[in-house]
């Protein structure tokens, strides 16, 4: 039976509320996401971005999630996934994402 140091424990709980980082990596996001001119879109789940609120132009180049289709500035995007793993609009996460998924 060997006794646990309590500095050890200290540590432990110290670090229990540390955040736990969610940023996909940049595999993922190239997985679920895509890269295009807005205006190559056929018929774009939305026409602003969630995010800068910015309305997009025929020549924006937007990222778009290829579950939901949601659109966004390339950089505004980008720069949420360094904090965050879901779509600002649905929340889903694109961690999960599966080409070969056809169910949606």
């Amino acid at each position: 039976n060997e006794n646990i140091p309590l500095t050890n424990i200290d540590n432990i709980l110290d670090s229990f509320f540390d955040p736990i980082s969610m940023a996909p990596t940049r595999q993922q996001i190239e997985n679920g996401t895509r890269v295009v001119q807005y205006n190559e879109i056929e018929e774009p789940q939305n026409t602003t971005c969630s995010i800068s609120l910015v309305q997009f132009q025929p020549e924006s180049e937007v990222m778009e999630i290829l579950f939901c289709h949601h659109l966004y500035m390339k950089n505004e995007l980008e720069n949420w996934f360094i904090h965050n793993n879901r779509c600002p609009l649905c929340r889903y996460d694109i961690r999960n994402y599966n080409p070969r998924q056809t169910n949606h």
